[in-house]
């Protein structure tokens, strides 16, 4: 799969802009605010809804504009051709495949698997455990079609719960949201489990001997104290005892919601004992191996890929992405040297919002 046309406008400094890519590398190169990341913010709302930088959407629209609209000519991996288009505002979501409107983002999402890497993307391993749910859990949704309405069921019992455990008129719900949680528990934790398996043999098997020093050992957690099992009675167990204390708390305090992936370099906790260019290089080659293991040819792009990393690692890092079966996208203020790399590649100087092929 790899896109080959693509239309944005109004995301941040980008007013319009039409773009025709290559299928292997294409490499953008600009001042700081130029709008470099502006592109891989409109990538990032068309595979995943929104913004890689922040939720709100009204953030990533252009001054002045209401919505933000970003559309794409596709090539599946049987060289079909496929039309999208997303249209968001502040208030509204309109989803067009094929010149048809679709509700489901997560529709748009398996058709464009795009694995965004950027400046901050250390914070997988340094920062709390949500993006390390949502990085396991991204691989789950491609590799199980059950995963996702899974977890979709899940969040909703779970809000459902959380409301009754707030409010005393409600109480009478709470043993039937209880048990309804409980029985979806393992086979969550189970679906994760079977991604990281995966992401591993993936990561055993794609990086090269050069970056081996920088794969982490990784463990998946429940969620749930070490004592608790996820079987359904230690489960119903536990939930009863704690009753008292999540009405206090007005909310579920442990459950899969909560699980975290574990990530060790060299036996010690990598966020505390690697160095910023560690993580760094670490989250990389984490993401990469993320795209692979979903199994089909995904879309990655490394915005900014010099911050924080040093000419010899950033030749590594290039060298690695050169021998991938996928297309790249790749920003940096400076027009890196790219000959001797097995890559098919086009140039684009970006500036003021405008992007121009070179």
């Amino acid at each position: 799969m790899w896109l080959s046309e693509l239309t944005v406008h109004h995301c941040r400094i980008i007013n319009e802009a039409s773009l025709n890519f290559c299928p292997d590398l294409n490499f953008f190169f600009g001042l700081n605010g130029s709008g470099k990341t502006s592109l891989i913010e409109a990538l990032s709302v068309l595979s995943l809804g929104r913004s890689f930088r922040t939720s709100r959407i009204s953030e990533t629209v252009s001054y002045d504009h209401d919505h933000l609209l970003v559309s794409a000519l596709v090539h599946d991996a049987d060289d079909h051709n496929i039309r999208i288009g997303i249209k968001k505002n502040s208030k509204q979501t309109i989803i067009r495949v094929n010149k048809k409107t679709i509700k489901s983002q997560s529709e748009l999402s398996r058709i464009l698997p795009i694995t965004v890497i950027h400046p901050l993307s250390h914070q997988l391993i340094t920062e709390g455990s949500s993006k390390r749910r949502n990085f396991i859990d991204w691989i789950a949704f491609y590799q199980f079609p059950e995963f996702h309405p899974l977890w979709k069921q899940y969040t909703t019992i779970l809000k459902q719960r959380n409301a009754s455990l707030k409010q005393p008129k409600l109480d009478y719900a709470i043993d039937y949201l209880t048990h309804e949680l409980c029985k979806l528990q393992k086979p969550l934790h189970s679906f994760r489990q079977q991604a990281l398996k995966n992401l591993l043999v993936t990561l055993e098997q794609s990086t090269p001997d050069y970056l081996a020093d920088y794969i982490p050992d990784i463990s998946v957690t429940t969620g749930l104290p070490l004592d608790v099992s996820l079987d359904q009675d230690s489960l119903l167990n536990y939930y009863k005892s704690k009753l008292d204390y999540e009405k206090k708390r007005g909310r579920t305090i442990k459950g899969v919601h909560c699980a975290d992936l574990e990530v060790s370099l060299h036996s010690k906790p990598a966020s505390i004992s690697a160095s910023r260019g560690q993580t760094k290089i670490m989250a990389i080659i984490l993401h990469i191996a993320q795209s692979l293991a979903i199994n089909r040819r995904g879309i990655i792009s490394l915005d900014d890929l010099s911050a924080e990393i040093d000419n010899n690692n950033y030749k590594k890092i290039l060298t690695y992405i050169s021998c991938l079966d996928r297309q790249v996208f790749i920003t940096d203020t400076e027009k890196r040297p790219i000959t001797g790399l097995d890559f098919n590649a086009k140039l684009f100087h970006v500036e003021h919002g405008s992007i121009n092929a070179i």
